[in-house]
């Protein structure tokens, strides 16, 4: 279920119970309930704000565009924090299950998908870093006058539907 706040931020689901499961595999530490939703949430907030700013650098007509980065932001950032939870489930610590008979296989394995999992976060929070500082500003300043020829706009056209 995706809960909606105020300004149309909307918070994707995050599982707690992968959550809990992963920080018991992996620490002797008790999981505190509802923290990885609050982590989720300080960083979609973070991404409101970002957005907040840009909107009064840019023109109104991308307004929509950067509540759509925002978007994408928020249900990429909770499929991978997800994802993550699932990742560090799957095979205890050594600290944890001891080094006897320890499934090093599966943790090569494990370690590979976090790996991967770090990648796709690494892009989540390009979307959050790169197109807020860089490529909204940059395109907000683009001035198309009447000379522009018919590729110019074309291409003015391409990167607002891609933004």
């Amino acid at each position: 279920m995706v809960e909606k706040q105020e300004s149309s931020v909307l918070y994707y689901p995050i599982r707690e119970d992968a959550a809990r499961r992963a920080k018991e595999m992996n620490s002797f530490s008790d999981y505190k309930e509802g923290s990885a939703t609050a982590e989720y949430r300080r960083c979609v907030d973070q991404a409101v704000e970002i957005a907040k700013h840009q909107k009064e650098k840019v023109d109104p007509i991308y307004h929509g565009k950067i509540d759509a980065l925002v978007d994408t932001y928020a249900r990429k950032l909770a499929d991978n924090m997800n994802r993550s939870f699932e990742i560090d489930a799957r095979v205890p610590s050594v600290m944890i299950a001891g080094p006897a008979n320890f499934p090093t296989g599966k943790k090569e394995k494990q370690n590979a998908a976090r790996a991967h999992n770090m990648e796709e976060w690494r892009q989540v929070q390009g979307i959050q870093y790169g197109f807020f500082f860089h490529e909204i500003p940059s395109f907000s300043v683009v001035h198309i006058n009447s000379g522009s020829t018919d590729y110019q706009l074309n291409f003015y056209v391409e990167w607002a539907v891609f933004l």
